[in-house]
C-alpha cells in the first residue's frame, strides 16, 4: 500500500493556516483525507475567500482557540508551531503521529532527496 492509500479516509488535523499549512492540506484534500485545519486566529482574522474555498473542498477548520485532540490519526505541524505545546503533547498522547510538513512531503514525493 503506498502512503497515498494509507492517507485516504485519514483524519488529519493541520496546525496552522499559513502558506505551508494550506499546502499541506491542500495536498491532503486531494488524496482524499479527512482534513481538520486549526490556526489560533479567528475566521474574522483569515481571509474569507480561502475559508470558502476549502470549506467547498471539505475541510473543516477549528479557529482561535484549542481544538480537540483526540481522534485523529496523523497531526502536520507547519513550521514555527512548537511540537511541546500542550495541544501537541495531548494529540500524540492521544495515539495520532505528529509530524512536519516537510516529513509529509518527503513521504509523499517520488525524488531524490539529499
Amino acid at each position: 500500500m503506498t502512503i497515498q492509500e494509507e492517507l485516504r479516509e485519514k483524519q488529519i488535523l493541520v496546525v496552522g493556516f499559513g502558506r505551508s499549512g494550506i499546502a499541506a492540506a491542500e495536498t491532503l484534500l486531494a488524496l482524499g483525507a479527512h482534513v481538520t485545519i486549526q490556526d489560533s486566529k479567528t475566521e474574522d482574522k483569515l481571509p474569507a475567500e480561502q475559508v470558502r474555498a476549502f470549506c467547498e473542498k471539505g475541510a473543516e477548520f477549528c479557529l482561535g482557540g484549542n481544538c480537540r485532540t483526540d481522534g485523529w490519526d496523523l497531526a502536520v505541524l507547519s513550521p514555527g508551531v512548537p511540537t511541546d505545546l500542550p495541544m501537541v503533547q495531548e494529540i500524540a498522547g492521544n495515539g495520532a503521529e505528529v509530524i512536519g510538513e516537510l516529513e509529509l512531503a518527503y513521504r509523499i514525493g517520488h525524488g531524490r532527496y539529499i
